[in-house]
């Protein structure tokens, strides 16, 4: 009933004033619903570049003026920064640039604080230098491993300062050495002397021991201390192999000894060379185990097994199961492989101690 009076005029208005009307209400629709969308994507463009601006801050820390009031809003905010610190700010950069694009844009030159550009360090520098010389010298090895010395020689040849460090030097002797070619190697390490390390002398003394020539390599033992470099282990590890070797127990007894007034204390590495030869005594191998205990060295496995080898060739049945008890409180008695318990139950089979076998056994 509410209602019936208005739908009662409207079928008084004429038919073509009526549509007239619809007509207009739907363009009014249409401009609504177009000024929405156009203020909607207005307000999405603007959040992008506001959103634009901050990243580009956040990345650049330089700011973008409106064209006209670059010079001005520069000037302000210099002289803010000037007048609330006193000092020249590093922020100061990012206005020095917005006065500099000023300048440029009206032709005139604006006098701008200088700030100095970074330069390389001296470290970066021999960080340069010193990665160059690790791939020359990788390259020179590749070459000396695959027989190839004569492409070894012309990367060291040809690589002009770098060549002339103790880490390309090695590498070359390495190479020539490796290609058995120990006149070669000596000819170059004479060149170089004045720049071989500890390493250059080791390197030299092991391709001397290859040819057998043992003269030579203790003469270069001696020059190391002599050129006031100090002597390593691998200095004294070859020479003492080459003793034992020989079956001269007294002469690497006395490398062991010369190693210690060095200040080269013996590891375990010595201490398996002195035991592994065939000929020790059952006095040899208490006195290399005495001073595995002296020096107060943990045993390895691959250690442990040459004791058990040394121990049953001399039929050292206590030294053994001494040594066999350090070993387990070491902890070491829970990582032993079969061949060494091979070894062990051979060892104990030899002194007929079938319980000891039968322990290791189970």
């Amino acid at each position: 009933m509410i209602y019936s009076q208005p739908l009662h005029l409207l079928t008084t208005i004429p038919t073509g004033c009526l549509h007239k009307i619809l007509k207009m209400a739907t363009i009014v629709q249409e401009i609504t619903t177009n000024a929405v969308e156009i203020l909607s994507t207005v307000s999405v463009e603007v959040a992008m570049v506001g959103l634009a601006a901050i990243v580009w801050f956040t990345a650049t820390g330089t700011v973008l003026f409106p064209k006209g009031s670059k010079k001005c809003l520069a000037q302000g905010l210099e002289d803010h920064v000037r007048n609330s610190s006193g000092k020249w700010s590093p922020r100061l950069a990012t206005i020095r640039e917005a006065k500099e694009k000023v300048s440029q844009s009206k032709g005139k030159s604006v006098p701008v604080k200088s700030f100095p550009k970074p330069v390389p360090s001296s470290d970066a520098a021999r960080v340069t230098t010193r990665v160059k010389e690790e791939f020359l010298a990788r390259d020179i090895r590749a070459c000396g491993k695959s027989g190839n010395l004569q492409g070894a020689i012309e990367l060291f040849d040809n690589a002009g300062g770098h060549a002339k460090s103790s880490f390309s030097l090695n590498a070359m002797l390495e190479a020539c050495i490796e290609c058995g070619n120990i006149k070669m190697a000596a000819d170059y390490f004479s060149k170089a002397e004045s720049v071989a390390d500890v390493v250059s002398y080791n390197i030299m003394m092991k391709g001397y021991l290859a040819q057998g020539d043992e003269t030579t390599a203790t003469a270069l033992l001696r020059q190391i201390s002599e050129k006031g470099l100090s002597a390593t282990h691998s200095s004294y590890h070859g020479l003492v192999n080459a003793r034992v070797c020989a079956q001269d127990r007294a002469g690497a007894w006395k490398l062991v000894d010369e190693m210690q007034v060095a200040g080269v204390v013996p590891n375990m590495v010595t201490c398996s060379i002195l035991v592994k030869s065939k000929t020790n005594s059952a006095n040899e191998v208490s006195k290399v185990l005495a001073l595995v205990d002296t020096l107060d060295l943990q045993m390895d496995e691959i250690f442990f097994a040459t004791v058990v080898e040394s121990c049953a060739r001399t039929n050292s049945l206590d030294l053994l199961s001494k040594q066999t008890a350090k070993f387990a409180r070491q902890g070491g008695s829970v990582a032993l492989a079969a061949p060494t318990y091979g070894s062990m139950i051979r060892a104990y089979g030899q002194m007929w101690d079938v319980k000891r076998v039968w322990e290791l056994w189970t």
